[in-house]
Order: structure tokens, then sequence, then C-alpha cells
């Protein structure tokens, strides 16, 4: 997998978070186990019922986040796509302040964002307050022209305001632009720290036109 691709780096964090609980057995092979379900074997329903399940609602997202997660998949993307907004959603993305929580930086200066370089590294910060995360939804928002409906604000979060966008075929279009984003957005941030590319407004729009 390319280091580029924001998957990469999430799955590697999930990897190191759960490796310290896990005991190697030379005996037994590797192999793949769903533990919610009593076969061992992933299904959709388990799934879907574990995001409704009151315990997980109070202690992983509020109402506004579930419903959020609820509209995600609606949406007609690639799965990819759709996995990278349910970690946003979710926060279980690696953002430098959880990094710094899991002791993988040391350095409260190194939990900076790499656009701002002032405020510290979080999914609010990086998908919503940032200078540069800011001007890109200014101009998705102009590109798109949803104006009469949607605030800049309200945009951010798309999916938790999803229903007042009530013509079906241009909510659909906004929820694939917001969706490819926060991908454009979270790639530009990953090609300045892994490959030193100076982020652009220009590029990352380019982007999120291509994509």
């Amino acid at each position: 997998m390319d280091e580029t691709d924001p998957s990469f780096h999430m799955f590697r964090d999930d990897l190191l978070e759960l490796l310290p609980e896990v005991s190697l057995c030379s005996e037994v092979d590797d192999g793949y186990e769903w533990t919610l379900s009593g076969e061992g074997c992933f299904s959709v329903h388990s799934c879907y019922e574990l995001f409704l399940s009151g315990a997980y609602a109070d202690s992983v997202c509020q109402e506004e986040t579930a419903n959020a997660l609820v509209s995600l998949w609606k949406v007609e993307a690639p799965p990819e796509l759709l996995f990278f907004g349910w970690r946003v959603l979710l926060n279980r993305m690696a953002t430098k302040d959880q990094l710094f929580k899991r002791s993988i930086i040391t350095k409260r200066n190194d939990s900076l964002c790499v656009f701002s370089k002032s405020q510290e590294e979080t999914i609010a910060h990086i998908f919503g307050s940032c200078s540069f995360a800011d001007y890109i939804w200014r101009r998705v928002l102009i590109w798109l022209d949803p104006f009469e409906e949607l605030t800049l604000e309200e945009f951010k979060s798309f999916l938790c305001y999803v229903e007042k966008v009530k013509n079906v075929l241009k909510r659909k279009i906004e929820v694939v632009s917001w969706l490819v984003s926060i991908w454009s957005i979270l790639l530009s941030r990953n090609n300045f720290i892994f490959n030193h590319i100076v982020p652009s407004f220009d590029d990352c729009m380019s982007g999120i036109d291509f994509r």
C-alpha cells in the first residue's frame, strides 16, 4: 500500500495499538475472526447492530454523529471513501493529537497542524477551523452553489445537515463532494509530511475536481 494513501497510516496505527494485546502461538495458523458474531464471520447485520446499540452510541458518539453515520452508509460511493468518512465521523484518524495521546509523538510542538502551524491537529481543526481547510470549503461551496440551503459551517459537517438539502440528486452530488474534499485535504496534509510537497490550494481543488 502506498504510504501517501491515508488508509496506510490508519491501519498501521491501529495495528500498533492492537499488537501489545496479541499473544503469538506458532502452532496455530493465522486467520480472521469477527468477534461480534458467534461463528466468527463478518455480517453486515452484526456491524449495523453495533452502531445502533445504546452502549456504543453512549460511549463513542452523540445522536448527531449516529445520524450522520446512518446518512453515510446510504451514499453511493467507493467503499474506501465511505470507510474513510466513517473514520472521520468517529474520530478514528491518525491525527497528531491522537498520536500524541498514544506517545507515538512525544513533543507537543510536533502535534501542531502542518497547515496553520499554530494549533493542535485534531479532526475538528484539520477539517474545520484550519485556514487551509476553510479556504477549500469556501471554494467547494461556491462551486456547488448550495447557499440557499446550507451555511459554510453546516457544509463543513455536511452529513449532520444532509436532510436540509431537499433535492435528492443535488444531495448525492454534495455528499460525495464533501467526502472527496476531506479526502483531498488529508492527502495534501500527508504529502507535506511524507513527501515534503508544500500544500497548494489549487492542487487540492484540482484533486477534488478530478476525484
